[in-house]
């Protein structure tokens, strides 16, 4: 069987099966308060799958859509839909018990009877025709235990959230049709409204009125907690409001700032241009969930400062939770990791449970940055703020949310990029052999993952690399060159494989040794990282998923 035939087949038994169980649900009278909840579960689950069966199965154009797609995707979705398939198993087998097989002549004709029109319809709209005249009998009643129907409501909801994400890399293959499916109804009920916007971003240049802010930080506003962000006040051009801001210093490139004291003006303005492309698109971009799991943690830009005398930028970022953080000091990963023994603690060091939450959450949040297209091009533990969560750990203390922020000139994965030398020694620890000092690659979806390692390894032994090769780092400061690309990588995996495993488990470990080397066992395809973020996710995401819950 093709793979269209396949995938209608398994969407139609988990829907049957779906509105099967919404059937006996609206029967059992021992739910109480919880009837609505698991009603509103099973018709969020329905109303995803009508929005895939429709996109990806009835509508014009849905063979291609799905046919067309990478092999590797193809594949997710059919593994995907036959985990949900074993996890509604028992009440697949309950329902055809019930008669949920094909319709009689006689259901049939109490739907006609009904008044209904006979107009072609759709499997799933005579799939809710069907279970309206299911019979209540003596169901298997063991099945709806309300502690176990919750159980497999959770699962089914993973295995649901784990076909958007594949749908999120599928959008790739959309092309010009991405502005169009991006403001339709069904992208919103598929929760890939704001993935889907976030690259047509990823492809667009900034509007011509978009232009530096005028206004200034506030004069002593600006707390010294970390040399990279910070909070302040920032005043708007008319003096009328002082709106507390989390700014983050982008100090100009050697290139740059040559330019400027040069007065080179058209040089200046090519020179500035990426700056201004990430700004647009960070303020542009909507970076907000569609759903619980989709961890997104980057903060929204409301502009940026232009200050040539200080060779720098300053982006202006929205405060989130800003009660909280105001009562609090600034705090980067790096400065946390560094930091020393507080209220009376030992260790400066979370519980295990937390430090998996850490990790997770950023491995998370870049998936969702390369399914959207992007790739950030500059992540190290000083460009990850941790803010106070309202949510509290295990050990009763407060949680602590990663922010992803730092970028690079973010842009979209195959577009181009700049090969400028940069022999700055503690960020070249950071990048991926290739790109280190004078990159001899264009950046790539693999280079984020490499440098997402080095911080994995650094929550997994609780040390800054800062801190590892604090030897490896001065001996490089004071000879003027950088150490081999591949032999700090070996460094690190030798670290991972050594060291980690103690700390963290061995999963983790391997997870990050896979981000360190790149081996997730698919084969390079510069145009179609698809097939590596399917990798990345089950071999990486998924492995660090299962610690947060120590």
């Amino acid at each position: 069987m093709d793979i269209y035939g396949a995938v209608s087949t398994a969407i139609g038994q988990i829907y049957a099966t779906t509105i099967f169980i919404k059937r006996v649900v609206e029967d059992y009278k021992s739910y109480d308060s919880d009837r609505k909840a698991i009603q509103d579960k099973l018709d969020h689950e329905g109303l995803f799958l009508e929005a895939f069966e429709h996109y990806f199965l009835e509508d014009q154009g849905a063979v291609k859509r799905l046919t067309y797609q990478p092999a590797a995707l193809q594949k997710d979705v059919d593994n995907i839909l036959a985990a949900l398939r074993r996890v509604l198993a028992e009440y697949s087998v309950e329902g055809a018990r019930h008669g949920l097989g094909e319709m009689s002549d006689d259901d049939q004709g109490k739907i006609q009877s009904e008044g209904e029109t006979t107009k072609k319809r759709s499997p799933f709209e005579k799939l809710k025709s069907k279970v309206k005249f299911v019979k209540t009998r003596v169901y298997d009643w063991s099945l709806f235990e309300k502690e176990k129907l919750l159980a497999t409501l959770t699962e089914y909801h993973e295995w649901t959230e784990r076909l958007r994400q594949t749908m999120a890399l599928m959008l790739a293959t959309l092309g010009a049709g991405l502005n169009e499916f991006a403001d339709s109804e069904t992208a919103r009920d598929l929760r890939l409204r704001d993935v889907a916007k976030r690259r047509v971003l990823a492809a667009a240049t900034p509007a011509e009125d978009f232009v530096p802010l005028e206004g200034i930080i506030v004069p002593g506003s600006e707390s010294t907690d970390t040399p990279y962000v910070t909070l302040a006040l920032y005043a708007d051009e008319w003096n009328q409001d002082n709106k507390k801001v989390i700014i983050e210093y982008r100090k100009y490139d050697n290139a740059l700032s040559r330019a400027v004291e040069g007065n080179r003006t058209d040089d200046v303005a090519a020179l500035k241009a990426p700056v201004k492309n990430l700004a647009w698109l960070l303020h542009q971009a909507s970076l907000k969930t569609e759903s619980d799991e989709e961890a997104l943690l980057t903060l929204r830009l409301l502009g940026y400062l232009e200050q040539p005398d200080k060779n720098r930028n300053v982006f202006l970022y929205d405060v989130p939770r800003s009660d909280s953080i105001f009562k609090s000091s600034m705090m980067t990963l790096h400065d946390l990791i560094n930091s020393p023994a507080t209220q009376g603690r030992a260790s400066s060091e979370p519980d295990l449970g937390a430090r998996f939450f850490i990790a997770h959450a950023l491995a998370q949040t870049v998936l969702n940055i390369h399914s959207s297209g992007w790739v950030h091009k500059n992540i190290w533990s000083h460009g990850v703020l941790v803010l106070p969560s309202s949510q509290t750990q295990s050990s009763g203390l407060g949680r602590l949310d990663p922010f992803l922020m730092g970028w690079g000139s973010a842009r979209p994965v195959l577009g181009g990029t700049a090969l400028a030398p940069d022999f700055e020694v503690e960020p070249n620890f950071y990048r991926h052999p290739v790109r280190q000092g004078q990159p001899r690659s264009a950046f790539k979806v693999e280079h984020d993952l490499y440098a997402l390692g080095v911080v994995l390894l650094e929550i997994g032994l609780w040390r800054t690399a800062s801190r590892i090769f604090k030897d490896q780092m001065q001996r490089a400061w004071e000879r003027g060159k950088l150490p081999p690309g591949k032999t700090i990588e070996g460094w690190m995996v030798n670290l991972a494989k050594e060291q980690v495993p103690r700390e963290m488990g061995s999963a983790y470990s391997t997870a990050v040794e896979r981000c360190l080397t790149g081996n997730f066992g698919v084969e390079d395809d510069p145009n179609d990282p698809s097939a590596l973020l399917i990798a990345f996710r089950d071999e990486v995401v998924d492995a660090i998923a299962v610690g947060t819950k120590l």
